[in-house]
């Protein structure tokens, strides 16, 4: 089928009775995991006390570490876990700590199972750097503080594997204190 431009949609949607919508929503909320998970996160209905984050963390833990079979070692899934948390969102403070654990969490791997390979911590090294630059933002700026000790952390758990990873930690970090005036 075709791919539907927006617009087209746009003008049928606003056709729909408040009813019509809501039947419409409810039927993309059943469609999939994925949508359940995309409208439960844009209107924060987590169980209480859990922070807006954490079915997403525990995605992120469970693509490293399954409760069965064996963890992947591709970041992309990762990547686009992330990117969903943002895009359903808009919160940067939350996208930042996911952009953090999941970094944490293959540098956890690592250290639970060995080296992996280059194209893991190049995704590794991606997802930091995204981390970076969407830190060092306007709107992000203030968020240095949260996150200063689990990148110190971070840069020590890594500081043995090999690939070059325990490099760019540390000079991607190293920077990251540099440009917020902390001391490494």
């Amino acid at each position: 089928m075709p791919k539907v431009p927006w617009s087209a949609l746009k003008s049928q949607i606003k056709l729909l009775d408040k009813n019509s919508l809501l039947g419409l929503v409810k039927d993309l909320y059943e469609l999939s995991p994925q949508s359940e998970r995309f409208l439960s996160t844009r209107f924060a209905l987590q169980p209480k006390g859990e922070p807006r984050t954490a079915a997403y963390r525990e995605r992120i833990q469970e693509h490293f570490y399954p409760r069965h079979g064996d963890g992947s070692i591709k970041t992309g899934p990762v990547r686009a876990m992330i990117r969903e948390y943002r895009k359903a969102t808009g919160d940067l403070q939350g996208t930042l700590d996911l952009m953090l654990f999941a970094v944490e969490t293959g540098t956890d791997f690592t250290n639970d199972f060995g080296d992996i390979d280059e194209p893991f911590y190049d995704g590794l090294c991606s997802i930091l750097g995204d981390f970076a630059r969407l830190l060092s933002s306007p709107d992000c700026r203030g968020f240095y503080p949260t996150f200063a000790s689990r990148l110190a952390k971070l840069r020590d758990e890594g500081s043995d594997i090999g690939w070059g990873y325990s490099d760019f930690l540390d000079e991607y970090i190293g920077t990251i204190e540099h440009r917020f005036g902390a001391a490494k």
